[in-house]
């Protein structure tokens, strides 16, 4: 690794150390196929970074934040918010 991708490794850590829950964190995995059988939250934000910045997960990445981006716009609408159920 480059020192770029090092700090970009180091600063989606952080990010989601400091911005997801475990079970948000836990959503996540699912959606990547990860196992999160007994896993710590710090071991789940290593293998979901780790996951994330493999160049043949782009993709999919993508897709997960462009779905989770849309998921927060409609739980934000007034309107649509009523027909979004998760738990």
């Amino acid at each position: 690794m480059d020192e770029l991708s090092i700090d970009d490794y180091v600063a989606s850590e952080i990010d989601y150390n400091e911005n997801y829950t475990k079970k948000q964190l836990e959503l996540i995995a699912d959606y990547y196929g990860i196992s999160k059988r007994k896993k710590k939250k710090q071991e789940l934000i290593e293998e979901i970074v780790i996951f994330e910045k493999e160049t043949s997960n782009f993709d999919i990445f993508q897709r997960r934040k462009t779905l989770w981006f849309y998921i927060d716009e409609i739980n934000n609408d007034s309107f649509l918010s009523k027909f979004l159920i998760l738990d």
